[in-house]
């Protein structure tokens, strides 16, 4: 494409297009659909993807926070009441 600036391995600025001369490249042309791959929303959409993922992770670290807090507090208002094995039940050990 060889617009806009770029800086060197030295940290030299420079056009892109010189650098790409200097290095011995030529410019990509793009087709209309090349072009338009390059701007259609993927980046956006992976963008959003990241930041869903992160907001998962917070709320799943809230949500084992609040479970151990209910379980404590349920065990502590029945003083007879057996914790929860925590070992998984016999269908669960299954695999398939």
């Amino acid at each position: 494409m060889g617009e806009g600036d770029v800086r060197d391995r030295g940290g030299q600025r420079l056009g892109a297009a010189e650098a790409l001369r200097v290095n011995g490249l030529t410019p990509v042309v793009l087709a209309e659909k090349e072009g338009l791959a390059l701007i259609n929303g993927t980046d956006g959409m992976l963008g959003q993807l990241i930041l869903a993922l992160a907001d998962g992770e917070a709320l799943m670290q809230l949500v084992d926070v609040a479970a151990a807090m209910v379980d404590s507090r349920h065990c502590a208002a029945r003083p007879g009441l057996p914790r929860r094995d925590p070992r998984p039940a016999p269908a669960r050990r299954s695999v398939g």
